[in-house]
């Protein structure tokens, strides 16, 4: 097997396909699948290396991502769950570093950058491969005797959990879009040519924003909630009193079997929510992805209430869950 696919692939194989602790079965399968791998590694480094783009509108957030998976990836390998190590690796990277060319591609600076992080997390598990793309990247040292440090991306930063939240609401949103898509398809006849995008109106962006710093401060919500809730401008609106009590229990309580958002949003969500994250700017320089992402021809986005209510989207309309309707 050495000998057909080389040492590196048989490394890779032997080490994703189990932890120390545990066995594992020979797949001639699967240790052509980790060729694949390594040859799809190779192919990215070498593009990498060879890219020479001034500007790449990903960069931001594909240094962002190595931050964090170096992170992740130095936890494993210090708790030896090498299968886990070996996913980031020499999976997860490579996946961050195709998805950024599919979004608009990077600069140079960044590849290398991106690069210099990622080649030495190969090292463990593929040598050769790790030591000649270093040396491609134009390293002087070999990573034999090169130190990695263990601690240079131990936290990131606010700015890397903004940038890394947009780009998973954007792929929330395109998820959610074929979604209701599927559904949309039942109940018209022809074919569905644009997507309607209305994201929250700005009192429940406020709302939410108030809500988490409350929640932060370990307010009572049950002893004054109601009490700051009458407080707010949005609440003296008669017309608009219904759905701020609504949109509130939501954001702070729940309904049915789901808890309310400020319990069940992660780190990127609630950093979003609370910087008070422009939607339509961010969903508007990227139509046209989302529309080739759906293979349409027209995506419209705007606030709930400044256009038409497609399908009465406008009032389930959420802080980073925006009404989706086809037509």
């Amino acid at each position: 097997m050495i000998g057909k696919y080389g040492a590196d692939t048989v490394r890779l194989f032997i080490l994703f396909g189990a932890n120390p602790e545990a066995g594992m079965d020979w797949s001639d399968s699967a240790i052509d699948s980790n060729y694949r791998q390594i040859k799809a590694i190779h192919s990215a480094l070498t593009q990498g290396i060879e890219n020479n783009s001034e500007s790449g509108v990903m960069d931001e957030w594909l240094l962002a991502r190595s931050h964090q998976a170096h992170g992740s990836w130095v936890d494993s390998m210090s708790d030896v769950s090498l299968r886990d190590g070996v996913m980031i690796s020499h999976f997860e990277m490579l996946t961050d570093w195709q998805w950024a060319q599919r979004r608009g591609g990077v600069s140079a600076n960044a590849s290398r950058k991106y690069l210099a992080t990622w080649i030495p997390m190969l090292y463990p598990t593929t040598p050769h491969l790790a030591e000649e793309m270093w040396k491609m990247l134009g390293q002087d040292t070999m990573l034999a005797l090169t130190i990695i440090d263990m601690n240079s991306t131990k936290e990131n930063s606010i700015r890397d959990t903004i940038v890394l939240g947009q780009e998973e609401y954007l792929r929330r949103v395109i998820d959610r879009a074929r979604s209701v898509r599927e559904l949309a398809e039942r109940h018209t006849e022809g074919n569905l040519s644009a997507v309607i995008i209305q994201t929250a109106q700005d009192w429940k962006v406020d709302l939410a924003a108030q809500a988490i710093r409350m929640h932060d401060d370990d307010f009572d919500f049950k002893q004054g909630g109601n009490k700051f809730l009458q407080t707010q401008k949005c609440f003296q609106d008669e017309g608009l009193k219904g759905d701020v009590i609504q949109f509130w229990r939501a954001i702070v309580v729940g309904q049915k079997k789901r808890r309310g958002r400020i319990h069940t949003w992660g780190e990127q969500e609630r950093a979003l929510v609370s910087s008070e994250y422009d939607e339509i700017g961010f969903i508007s320089q990227n139509t046209e992805f989302i529309a080739v992402a759906l293979g349409i021809k027209n995506v419209e986005v705007y606030r709930a209430g400044d256009g038409e209510d497609v399908a009465g989207k406008a009032r389930s309309s959420l802080p980073l869950e925006p009404g989706i309707a086809w037509r």
